[in-house]
């Protein structure tokens, strides 16, 4: 492939077209300076919560089953809160120390639009949509995305965030539960806790309850009318798009797609060959997502987030000290 077909290829990929658009405004417009505003690469230096356990939320069906046991252990872990399900957990009164974000639309900000933000760290890539971070009332941590060396996005990602390149960096891994296990995996937590990962449609739902709500909106029709409810219903029908059938954690058959077992499989192969993750623990409580222990929620929190943990101001902490070695 010559110079001019990458070239046309990387001008033609909606993605990277995104990102490059996305990733200019945020320079032109310093978003990512300021006292609100800080690198993932902080992070990985000051390793605030080095060996802590996290519990990591994302959005699948299961969800609604064990959220509020939540509730009772929030001050005893990490929790990283992907951010279209940052809502479930202020609805539970409960606080995520990391609120993730990885899209470059700019839809996303309807999963936090009317909730107050101002105590909470959003953690989201240098190509992340301006309109979705400028509404952000709290604090902001980024990083810088990477793909697949010598692929037309890996490439294209590369030159376009030199200017941010000491930022720390994230391998695009297609969906947001896999960017928190990689950002978790910086703390080695001990253990690494899942909530909503299931990869298929448990109960016949595709994501926990009120997140199509945020999700399907319809300003085709009049607003409140008899056709705009009808319809918006038929679009939420639509989210199950099944395609097979597989036994789930709990040996009984659920529905999922090809895309669902494509991430699944990603994510068993990140968490093994590539992170080594010792510590992670399944707590789903449904769902198809195989090779990772799986246990009840009540289970691993009594028994690994006993104590209550200090948080930490993450902006103004120091690098932790190494030990001084004895002369020989």
């Amino acid at each position: 492939m010559n110079r001019d077909e990458i070239e046309k290829r990387l001008r033609n990929d909606p993605f990277i077209k995104k990102w490059s658009e996305n990733y200019n405004k945020n320079i032109s417009e310093e978003l990512f300076s300021g006292q609100g505003a800080r690198p993932l690469s902080l992070l990985t230096r000051t390793k605030p919560y080095w060996g802590m356990p996290m519990v990591l939320v994302v959005a699948g069906p299961s969800l609604d089953k064990n959220i509020d046991i939540l509730k009772k252990y929030h001050k005893n872990a990490i929790i990283l809160v992907a951010d279209v399900v940052l809502y479930k957990l202020i609805e539970n009164d409960i606080k995520p120390d990391f609120v993730i974000n990885i899209d470059p639309a700019d839809m996303f900000v309807r999963f936090w639009e009317g909730l107050d933000t101002s105590n909470l760290t959003l953690v989201c890539p240098t190509t992340a949509n301006p309109d979705a971070i400028k509404p952000w009332q709290g604090r902001k941590v980024f990083f810088n995305q990477t793909d697949v060396p010598g692929s037309s996005k890996g490439e294209a990602l590369k030159k376009l965030v030199k200017p941010t390149e000491g930022f720390g960096s994230i391998f695009n891994q297609f969906f947001v539960g896999a960017t928190m296990i990689q950002i978790a995996a910086l703390f080695n937590p001990k253990p690494a806790i899942l909530m909503g990962y299931d990869f298929a449609y448990s109960d016949g739902k595709a994501y926990c309850d009120g997140f199509l709500d945020k999700k399907i909106y319809d300003d085709t029709l009049p607003e409140g009318s008899q056709e705009q409810l009808e319809h918006i219903e038929r679009l939420k029908a639509a989210e199950i798009r099944s395609e097979m059938q597989i036994i789930d954690i709990y040996g009984k058959y659920v529905q999922t797609n090809k895309t669902l077992k494509f991430y699944m499989t990603i994510f068993v192969k990140l968490v093994h060959d590539e992170l080594r993750l010792k510590h992670i623990i399944n707590c789903t409580e449904g769902g198809i997502l195989e090779g990772i222990p799986n246990t009840k929620l009540e289970l691993a929190l009594s028994d690994f987030c006993k104590d209550e943990i200090e948080k930490k101001d993450i902006f103004k902490i120091q690098k932790r000290k190494r030990k001084k070695k004895g002369r020989r």
